[in-house]
């Protein structure tokens, strides 16, 4: 179960929501956010930092990838305006 300060907060975020449910992913692993830092921008990300492939997804948003010793490649997007 997710927090509810992780739901989608507009349109978009529920498009991309949406688009994802039907591609079978659990909306409960979903989490949509504020990134730190100056700029505040909205991101997603899903399961622990796990990398998405379905179509249409990447036309909503920007991948992001990190490399982290522990874990390997983490993935979040930054939601496109």
């Amino acid at each position: 179960m997710r927090f509810q300060e992780h739901n989608p907060i507009n349109e978009k975020e529920k498009a991309i929501e949406e688009l994802l449910i039907a591609a079978g992913l659990d909306p409960n692993e979903m989490k949509f956010d504020y990134s730190y830092g100056l700029k505040q921008e909205r991101y997603f990300r899903y399961r622990y930092w796990q990398r998405v492939e379905v179509p249409g997804f990447k036309s909503l948003v920007s991948e992001n990838c990190i490399w982290d010793d522990d874990c390997g490649n983490l993935f979040c997007y930054s939601i496109k305006e």
